[in-house]
């Protein structure tokens, strides 16, 4: 049996963040479009990327807002193996 965390961090402003998780979502639970690594993602909507067992992803993603006159929030839930 694998165990794993899961952590869930909301940014409000442009960063770059380094998944070094198996899984990653990102969700919009703003009213501003996010971009993640230039993608967008509208209010609502959400960016998964699934691992397989035993996978780690080690890549630096980039959040950015464009619009400053809206809410700005993306949330990101990241699964990790202890």
């Amino acid at each position: 049996m694998q165990r794993y965390t899961v952590e869930t961090t909301q940014y409000t402003t442009n960063i770059k963040i380094y998944s070094n998780c198996n899984e990653i979502a990102f969700i919009n639970t703003g009213t501003n479009t996010a971009y993640v690594d230039k993608l967008p993602i509208v209010a609502g909507g959400y960016l998964s990327i699934n691992g397989n067992a035993g996978e780690f992803c080690v890549n630096q993603f980039s959040i950015e807002f464009t619009t400053q006159n809206s809410t700005q929030q993306l949330t990101v839930v990241k699964k990790t193996y202890l």
